[in-house]
């Protein structure tokens, strides 16, 4: 639910500017504010949507073909799932900055309310004591 509201609320971007986008989504070098409204574009437009699945299934292709591997190679299944990770990755990085944000706030709260009280301008065990 939060994935696709965040993808549906980045800014929306031509097709144009999809197409240009495509190698940098494939080498994973799309900031995160970029990628959403990559991803968000390929989600509802079919023309760059297939223009992404045929730059990923030739890089999937010359990936498979110099690494000699062994194993049959499903592009299609491949596309999806780069597609589905790409999001579920985006929604990660998401809120692990939401996270270090909220560290940080409480950590210069904590850090501010130390000051204070060593300089005995807020006396921080005189205010606990006085709520309990």
């Amino acid at each position: 639910m939060e994935k696709q509201n965040y993808i549906d609320k980045s800014r929306t971007i031509t097709c144009r500017e999809a197409c240009s986008m495509i190698p940098g989504y494939l080498d994973g070098k799309l900031s995160d504010r970029d990628e959403a409204a990559f991803l968000r574009h390929v989600n509802s437009c079919a023309s760059c949507r297939n223009e992404l699945e045929t730059n990923f299934m030739v890089n999937e292709t010359i990936r498979y073909l110099d690494n000699n591997e062994l194993e049959s190679l499903d592009l299609r299944y491949l596309f999806r799932k780069n597609l589905r990770d790409s999001q579920r990755n985006l929604l990660k990085r998401r809120k692990m900055r939401r996270l270090r944000s909220v560290i940080t706030f409480l950590t210069i709260v904590l850090f501010s309310l130390t000051v204070l009280d060593l300089l005995d301008i807020f006396k921080v065990t005189v205010f606990f004591e006085a709520l309990l």
